[in-house]
């Protein structure tokens, strides 16, 4: 969307001071987001960008220089977790961009640099190597996001409701049957949530998950959550 476009939205909204995160593909290929951010900061509004890394050590000093002040990076665990998902060399080029961020940043108390990490079936082991990596990197956070996934019921609903009301839709996220954890992977989900204070201390590194709750026996039971924040 243009700038000019982005402003008009900015200026209904800006009096409410929401905190704003860019997101969505990838924005770093975005020519015109660095107007944005900038543009973001003169109108002193807080506001961050989610990145997959993949071309942020070349851009890391034009991105700090709109003020920006929270950044998240994809990081999914060890090279060939992260790489399997995400491309041939995705988890240096993160890596590197991240380095990169730090670098610049200094003592700087902003901006915030943290990783976020997606918990799936093929990175349930490896989760303490994410906490340990943004540890090493000198970065503030890591993010644990618990996975998106929808169910036969939710697909058939909103593809009804889309036909009739004459609109386009997609789903975001994985089907049920393809990604739900396992009763043997929640529960070793379950005991790395409860050693976060533990970890924290371990690694220095802050710790949240999304969503916070502790209960991820019932997040992953379909019947009580059936749309996972995938519509």
């Amino acid at each position: 969307m243009p700038l000019e476009n982005w402003k008009k939205v900015i200026e209904q909204i800006k009096a409410k001071h929401p905190v704003l995160n860019i997101s969505g593909s990838e924005p770093l290929l975005d020519a015109e987001i660095y107007k944005l951010l900038s543009y973001l900061t003169k109108q002193k509004l807080l506001f961050g960008l989610t990145t997959n890394g993949a071309v942020l050590e070349q851009n890391a000093q034009k991105l700090l220089n709109t003020g920006i002040k929270f950044i998240s990076v994809s990081l999914d665990g060890p090279p060939e977790v992260h790489d399997f998902g995400r491309g041939k060399n995705a988890f240096k080029r993160a890596v590197n961009g991240l380095k990169k961020l730090v670098e610049l940043k200094g003592k700087n108390d902003f901006p915030n640099i943290k990783v976020n990490c997606v918990i799936m079936k093929h990175n349930i082991d490896k989760l303490e190597f994410v906490v340990k990596t943004a540890s090493e990197l000198g970065l503030d956070e890591v993010a644990f996001q618990h996975f998106s996934f929808y169910t036969t019921d939710v697909k058939e609903k909103c593809f009804s409701c889309a036909e009739n009301n004459n609109f386009k839709m997609a789903i975001h996220g994985s089907f049920e049957k393809d990604d739900i954890l396992s009763k043997e992977q929640l529960n070793k989900l379950s005991i790395f949530i409860r050693k976060k204070i533990i970890l924290e201390k371990k690694y220095n590194v802050n710790i949240i998950f999304r969503p916070s709750g502790t209960d991820i026996y019932n997040y992953y039971d379909s019947d009580k959550y059936p749309s996972k924040k995938s519509i």
